[in-house]
């Protein structure tokens, strides 16, 4: 018996022996195989009026100045990984409701502005007139609710006397009426000047979650907007962030040295410096390539040091005084060149 089992238990071994070095070899290998980067976040949690918490993608693709290309260009920015869209109803000349609705698909974050356009009418009728129109920019995308509505504004009344008028209240309160009719995840405001934005914030009713405007370089990159948004915990909105800041990166050694530094674009880490700081992005490339470049900002931003940081808003003082009329569009407005579709964003 001893002589029939010595060749088995020989097999034993050689096979105790043969997975014994298979699993160093593994071990070795997956020692020396570099370890496997997570990709960043790429939403905000931001909290709903009904305790639920919306997911609000940290990019989120402009429609402005599409025109007839805003299906082909929205399906695209989807494919290639967008899961966000913004557009706005009323302005024929530079948004398509329609077309964005042709390119939807499910999951996507859908954000819609109202323009706020008193006709110089009673007071009592401009709630009605957001809430009819917010309600016809529902149709024109075919659906009954979108990620959040946007106030566009505030009227100019508001920005000459520096308080809200009874139309910027009735407005507002027009689009708390669609949130509480379950029309809006989330609801919020475009261009409002910190003081006035305090004053809406005063208001009763589902809050304010979401401030759209532009976020520029020659206004520290609108440091007051940003300590008023995380006081009250309002995700700010950067417009148009690329084209808007097309001078700084023509001109800024800051942005330029932590683009060679990160062996990447100025413009991807200009919108990467924007999500460090805590800002959603709202781009609307037409190229693959600008496309591309947007996307890989998440992940570049999670790499960015508060050395990083500090080192571009020390290099970008605001150089402008408060003009509380103008809200954050002061200084002397750029014509973008026509035909340009690189991070279009609008407000």
């Amino acid at each position: 018996m001893g002589r029939q089992g010595a060749p088995a238990r020989q097999g034993r071994l050689a096979l105790l022996l043969l997975l014994h070095v298979t699993n160093a070899a593994n071990l070795y290998d997956a020692a020396r195989r570099p370890p496997e980067r997570r990709r960043a976040p790429r939403f905000v949690e931001v909290p709903a009026p009904n305790g639920t918490l919306v997911r609000v993608p940290k990019l989120i693709y402009a429609t402005a100045h599409k025109r007839h290309r805003t299906t082909e260009l929205v399906a695209k920015a989807f494919k290639a990984g967008f899961r966000g869209v913004d557009t706005a109803h009323g302005e024929r000349k530079r948004y398509n409701e329609s077309a964005v609705g042709e390119a939807l698909v499910d999951g996507v974050f859908v954000q819609l502005k109202i323009h706020y356009a008193p006709t110089g009418g009673s007071s009592t009728d401009a709630g009605w007139r957001c809430y009819a129109a917010a309600r016809r920019g529902l149709a024109e995308l075919g659906v009954e609710r979108v990620g959040a509505l946007l106030l566009r504004g505030p009227s100019e009344e508001a920005r000459q006397t520096g308080t809200l008028s009874q139309e910027d209240v009735r407005a507002w309160r027009s689009l708390q009426r669609l949130s509480a009719e379950g029309r809006a995840d989330l609801i919020g405001v475009c261009n409002f000047p910190p003081s006035l934005l305090e004053e809406l914030l005063a208001l009763d009713g589902p809050p304010c979650r979401l401030h759209q405007t532009r976020v520029r370089a020659d206004l520290a990159f609108n440091g007051e907007d940003r300590a008023l948004a995380a006081k009250h915990g309002i995700v700010l909105q950067a417009s148009g962030l690329v084209t808007t800041n097309a001078p700084a990166l023509r001109r800024s050694g800051a942005l330029s040295a932590l683009a060679a530094k990160r062996g990447t674009t100025p413009e991807r880490t200009l919108v990467a410096f924007a999500l460090k700081l805590g800002v959603v992005a709202v781009v609307g490339a037409a190229s693959p390539k600008h496309l591309a470049d947007d996307l890989a900002a998440v992940d570049l931003a999670a790499t960015l040091s508060p050395s990083d940081v500090e080192g571009v808003l020390a290099a970008h003082p605001d150089r402008h005084k408060p003009d509380s009329r103008r809200g954050m569009r002061r200084g002397p407005a750029k014509k973008r060149k026509r035909g340009s579709l690189r991070g279009c964003g609008g407000v």
